[in-house]
């Protein structure tokens, strides 16, 4: 269920003690949390790893890092107004009527020429991946042309909330699709840290 509400595929429930069926028309399930390296394994497991699950994953793999000294410094409590106000102005946008479709947003047209050529550098990634048979990297590689495109929608409606327009943003703007694909760069960098532990790795790698 999870790989089909990734894209927001509607979902119907048939449960033996609902008296009728649920029905969801456009899911949409967040999902954060954290794994050690040495247990990676389990996330291929049950065939997940050639099903599509594990491309639908952001990864945040930072390098070994120390344990950071103590300090009073505390986070500025402006921080979290300025956050909680944002996301609030954000959860305010009333949802499309049932049965209505969803807002349609469009590339600016300097974004569009940003986003012909990150697709054709991804392209030519995954061409290269599948001519190598390396299926692992070529179908993360075709989520994160999907995650760009989520990315830098959000990025757009977030510097709406920031700003004071009342209007709803239909564009995305050369900006928000940079600072989106600078974040899909760093989950590509992190993600092939992941597949090379669970796809390449010997155990020569993990004594390092």
């Amino acid at each position: 269920a999870y790989l089909s509400i990734w894209s927001a595929q509607p979902v119907r429930v048939n449960r033996v003690k609902s008296k009728r069926p649920r029905f969801v028309e456009r899911p949409f399930v967040a999902v954060c949390g954290t794994i050690q390296p040495g247990v990676l394994g389990r996330l291929v497991a049950d065939g997940r790893g050639s099903n599509g699950f594990v491309d639908r994953i952001l990864f945040a793999f930072p390098e070994a890092q120390e344990v950071p000294a103590w300090s009073e410094s505390e986070p500025d409590a402006q921080c979290a107004d300025y956050w909680q106000a944002l996301v609030e102005r954000l959860l305010n946008i009333p949802p499309p009527d049932e049965g209505a479709d969803p807002l349609l947003f469009t590339f600016t047209p300097e974004a569009k020429r940003l986003w012909a050529g990150h697709h054709a550098k991804l392209k030519a990634e995954i061409d290269a991946f599948n001519r190598d048979g390396d299926e692992a990297r070529a179908g993360h590689r075709t989520k994160m042309l999907s995650y760009t495109l989520r990315l830098a929608l959000i990025d757009a409606l977030a510097r709406w909330a920031e700003g004071r327009e009342f209007d709803i943003p239909t564009h995305v703007g050369e900006a928000s699709l940079a600072a989106a694909i600078t974040l899909v760069d760093y989950f590509t960098s992190t993600a092939d840290k992941v597949l090379f532990t669970l796809h390449d790795s010997t155990p020569v790698d993990q004594l390092s």
